[in-house]
């Protein structure tokens, strides 16, 4: 291979893998967990809330019949309760 070309290919090929991270980045967060009770027992059907403090909106869930619960594409994260 010629100067010339790992010259040209080489910051190319830097510049694809950089831009490749910036677009995996993301502003959303996903909330995971389990419910359970005093006794560590899972709880199904637990109702949970996480609300947006910034904006106000608010989902609404049930665990499922494990006690799990996955909230996802939640915004501004840093503004969750």
């Amino acid at each position: 291979m010629s100067k010339i070309s790992t010259r040209i290919i080489l910051p190319v090929c830097a510049l694809l893998a950089l831009s490749w991270t910036a677009i995996a980045q993301t502003t959303n967060a996903t909330i995971v967990g389990d419910v359970t009770d005093q006794n560590g027992g899972l709880i199904a059907g637990a109702n949970i809330i996480v609300k947006n403090a910034a904006t106000g909106v608010i989902r609404e869930l049930k665990s499922n019949d494990l006690g799990s619960f996955r909230v996802f594409q939640l915004t501004q994260p840093s503004q969750l309760r």
